[in-house]
């Protein structure tokens, strides 16, 4: 048992968890948030100083939704 203020936060679960990914080819994964202590806030998803040559789209996810896909994509570079 907890007894505090809420401290609204959230987690992230990606389906699968692993990928693999040949070059110049693209995968999609699903993203699943767990929302605790009332947070309904958006989320921006997107790869955080990715390698070069990946890349992914940037899908928010809006307060009231559960899961969003995710398109990651590998390309060739110089």
């Amino acid at each position: 048992m907890r007894l505090s203020a809420p401290r609204p936060d959230f987690e992230l679960r990606v389906v699968p968890s692993a990928v693999a990914i040949r070059s110049e080819a693209a995968r999609a994964v699903d993203v699943y948030v767990i929302r605790r202590d009332g947070f309904d806030g958006d989320i921006r998803l997107g790869l955080k100083d990715p390698p070069e040559g990946f890349s992914s789209s940037t899908p928010t996810l809006s307060g009231d939704q559960e899961m969003v896909r995710l398109a990651l994509r590998t390309e060739l570079t110089d």
